[in-house]
């Protein structure tokens, strides 16, 4: 195949899947009727123009490569005002510059982020904008046993936003984690709890369901209960079941990496519990929750209260308390990235 401009010789190639020839001397590339580009620069002109015909005229002295039919200039229109290629009225092919193909390389790339970036905002718009926020109850007063309970607990009571389905799953891990609770002793429940220094894959899953005392358990149980059975009834059983278990792996696993050295053990369901609230934050961020903060009430958005937990975690995390502060940190990003995934994932939602 020879070039119409220089009629030296043209070698096959590919640019992804796109089969081109390509002048040794860099005049242009020959781009064929099968070509996505070729197909590509039709249509748009065709939409931008609306008279195909009209734009074309006669260059002298190039012919088609393949039919050797006299090859005609196309002049561009629209957002393709940059590329006038030559082009063959019999086989459909494109003769277009080295200049030009990179233009359109780079318009390519750049409407692809452009679509990536619609999706994703499209894809966060109908998360945060469907009918489960109609059923959010009317705002109402905390009364003095949920004030006291915050104060001296320093959990958060949830204000407005009961769930819409039974909770099923949820459910069974507060009794799981009650039972088990009750029935090891504590030196079994640091048997398998998860020593960052001896890493055993089984312990990973079951110390998410060992916990140290009492206050431990109930706090954990709390949040689970509080923010596990909207995110539940948000995501649905199986999504849920994957969620629950991917952010407490997620969270044991940033321990390990940030303490590779430490004996003692991870007890808890902490980091999944603060998965939980990772996907809160996306999935009830307009819901109503009361904290203590300095003895005084106040009641907040769930994404401000997320906001502030999220600065005392990394104030917290700076003193050797003996908690593993950064694994609730850990889960809690690994639900607020895994939530819109889950959540758009063609799965049976039930």
């Amino acid at each position: 195949m020879r070039c119409p401009s220089c009629k030296s010789s043209m070698g096959q190639n590919s640019y992804r899947e796109l089969e081109c020839y390509t002048c040794i001397y860099g005049c242009g590339l020959w781009l064929h009727q099968g070509s996505k580009w070729n197909f590509i620069l039709h249509d748009k002109m065709e939409k931008s123009s609306g008279q195909f015909e009209q734009s074309l005229h006669k260059v002298l002295q190039m012919d088609c490569p393949e039919c050797e039919a006299p090859l005609q200039n196309i002049e561009g229109g629209g957002e393709y005002h940059h590329v006038n290629p030559d082009v063959c009225v019999h086989c459909q092919g494109l003769f277009i510059s080295h200049i030009e193909f990179k233009w359109l390389k780079k318009k390519q790339k750049a409407d692809h982020r452009k679509g990536e970036t619609e999706r994703y905002l499209k894809s966060r718009y109908m998360i945060c904008n469907d009918t489960y926020y109609e059923k959010y109850e009317e705002d109402r007063e905390i009364d003095m046993k949920e004030y006291l309970f915050s104060l001296f607990t320093g959990m958060p009571v949830e204000i407005n936003l009961p769930p819409q389905k039974t909770p099923y799953v949820t459910t069974l891990l507060l009794i799981a984690n009650i039972l088990f609770f009750i029935c090891l002793s504590y030196n079994e429940a640091i048997y398998y709890g998860l020593v960052p220094q001896q890493i055993e894959a089984s312990h990973i899953l079951t110390s998410m369901f060992m916990h140290a005392g009492w206050f431990h358990l109930l706090s954990n149980m709390y949040c689970l209960y509080v923010f596990g059975d909207n995110v539940e009834d948000r995501l649905g059983i199986v999504k849920y079941i994957l969620f629950y278990i991917i952010c407490g792996t997620v969270a044991c696993l940033v321990h390990i990496v940030l303490n590779p050295t430490s004996y003692v053990p991870i007890l808890g369901a902490s980091g999944a519990v603060g998965g939980l609230m990772g996907g809160y934050f996306h999935a009830c961020r307009k819901a109503k929750i009361g904290a203590v903060v300095f003895f005084v009430l106040i009641k907040m958005h769930a994404y401000d209260y997320f906001i502030l937990w999220m600065i005392i975690q990394v104030l917290l995390s700076m003193f050797n308390t003996g908690i593993a502060w950064d694994a609730h940190l850990g889960g809690f990003f690994a639900g607020l990235m895994l939530y819109p995934v889950l959540k758009n994932l063609p799965m049976v939602n039930k």
